[in-house]
């Protein structure tokens, strides 16, 4: 049934962000630095396809190890409600 992967692992993109900024870096700052395409980290950056490979390549060019992004996995079944009424 299910697998344990690294598939479906989330990362901490307002993190990014602010480590962005204190660097004076926009987007295409950091795709260079980075290695990657322009389109790569617009995809990454706003919820599209988050590659372990493209997370490691954007920790190095920001200078952080890749776990200072990694988001806790979402446990299995539960409830995706928000806001809930009190």
């Amino acid at each position: 049934m299910g697998t344990h992967t690294q598939r479906h692992q989330r990362y901490d993109v307002p993190k990014i962000l602010r480590d962005m900024a204190l660097k004076g870096w926009q987007a295409t700052d950091l795709a260079r630095a980075a290695s990657v395409s322009d389109m790569t980290v617009s995809r990454f950056l706003n919820g599209g396809t988050q590659t372990a490979k493209t997370a490691q390549k954007i920790a190095n060019a920001l200078g952080y190890q890749i776990r200072r992004y990694v988001l806790p996995a979402r446990p299995e079944g539960g409830s995706r409600t928000r806001g809930a009424a009190a």
